[in-house]
């Protein structure tokens, strides 16, 4: 079986490692059963979080009373020091043991140092000091923050999103963190479900030998490929190698936009500044929306996952991005690899009223608004070109508005508005 060590922690992983998101999903029962699972198949290394609702409780049923046989790592997304010691004592209360292997700071917009005014590096080092854990470490989806942990040195590992479908920069994190002595966790293996491969994702992170994969579990069928690849380390075998090039973006794949309700919920702040909600009179009828101004912000935000998935059954789906805070130039960026730019036609986008208003009326420089809102784009997806008719029938099936708003080109934009 294929082992890893985690950096200078000395923890010394099973290659295959149990990512304990999905658990949630499942029964209490359930979910004992499938982890009990996969310690018998070799797995060693549990990855939960304090705010994946009741996986500690459920981690902390299945292994009560054989804590030194495994390794355990959470998360917490306290932004204080008191925030941070909660966190910590409903970790080891739900987990039941008395000390946690690897404490993750949850993907913080900073980077937490000795000093700072949250206070949340020396909770953790007065922690460690204590017994309670025993090594400090931080998750990220953000490389500027990534970048500026390794090279902090305060970290003992990191854990980033990281695939076959990753790009060069996500690479040059895991060569940093060699480098440097710090180990790397990738989240993300399967690309958010973008990749459907375990096996072919399993054998292409062998050939990564200083990263440990978390693979979230939630069904058995799911667990037993990555058991397989705990048995016997997969090759990158011809099959393997030709699923990871038909599952990578390319120039020509198409940009297609799916609507959103409204405004969704980013932005709010701004909103209720330029609208002066606290004084409007919400129950007004505005011809220009065609509803009240109340009816209007208040409208639910979609859920996409229904008309997704059933996109990705029949087309051959390269990227995903759910257009939040950040717009159009924050989260599109985030699925398009180095070399690549998704060059998106302004002309062609249905943007609601709500947002020509706001614009409007706050006086919002047009970058702002892309860089802020969805403009009517809730989320988007990248296509194969020649499956890009396919999507879209699958969208509308599923009672999705979907549309075509640009393509992928060779650049190092990532994302440019035409």
């Amino acid at each position: 079986m294929a082992t890893v060590t985690l950096g200078r922690t000395g923890i010394v992983a099973q290659k295959q490692a149990f990512g304990c998101l999905p658990i949630q999903r499942i029964s209490k029962a359930e979910a004992v059963a499938l982890l009990h699972r996969a310690y018998d198949g070799g797995m060693n290394y549990f990855d939960t979080a304090r705010a994946y609702t009741d996986s500690e409780e459920k981690v902390g049923a299945a292994f009560a009373g054989m804590r030194d046989k495994i390794y355990i790592a959470t998360k917490t997304q306290a932004v204080t020091a008191e925030g941070m010691w909660k966190d910590l004592e409903q970790s080891l209360r739900m987990l039941q043991t008395d000390y946690i292997d690897v404490y993750q700071f949850h993907n913080p917009a900073f980077c937490p140092k000795p000093g700072g005014e949250d206070g949340l590096y020396d909770t953790a080092l007065e922690a460690k000091k204590q017994g309670k854990i025993r090594h400090i470490s931080i998750t990220n989806h953000r490389l500027a923050v990534a970048h500026e942990a390794i090279d902090s040195g305060l970290y003992e590992t990191l854990q980033f999103p990281y695939s076959y479908l990753a790009g060069p920069q996500e690479q040059e994190l895991v060569d940093k963190c060699q480098k440097v002595g710090m180990g790397f966790i990738a989240m993300k293996g399967m690309a958010g479900g973008l990749i459907r491969s375990g096996l072919a994702a399993a054998a292409w992170m062998a050939l990564q030998p200083t990263v440990v994969p978390i693979w979230g579990v939630q069904h058995e069928w799911e667990l037993d490929q990555f058991l397989s690849a705990v048995r016997e380390t997969p090759a990158m075998t011809e099959e393997y190698q030709q699923i990871i090039d038909h599952d990578r973006m390319r120039p020509g794949d198409v940009a297609i936009a799916l609507t959103s309700s409204g405004i969704h919920s980013n932005g709010y702040s701004l909103v209720r500044k330029v609208f002066n909600v606290e004084h409007a009179d919400l129950g007004a009828y505005v011809d220009e929306l065609g509803c009240t101004l109340g009816e209007e912000l208040l409208r639910p935000t979609k859920i996409y996952v229904k008309p997704v998935l059933a996109a990705m059954d029949v087309a051959d789906v390269h990227g995903v991005s759910h257009i939040t805070g950040g717009g159009f130039y924050e989260n599109i960026p985030r699925c398009i690899p180095d070399g690549l730019c998704a060059k998106i036609d302004k002309s062609a986008l249905r943007t609601p009223p709500i947002f020509s208003m706001l614009q409007r009326m706050g006086s919002i420089p047009e970058h702002d608004m892309f860089n802020t809102y969805n403009m009517g784009v809730g989320m988007t997806m990248i296509v194969a070109k020649d499956d890009a008719d396919k999507a879209l029938a699958a969208l509308k099936e599923n009672g999705q508005d979907a549309y075509v708003i640009g393509e992928v080109v060779s650049g190092e934009e990532k994302v440019a508005l035409c």
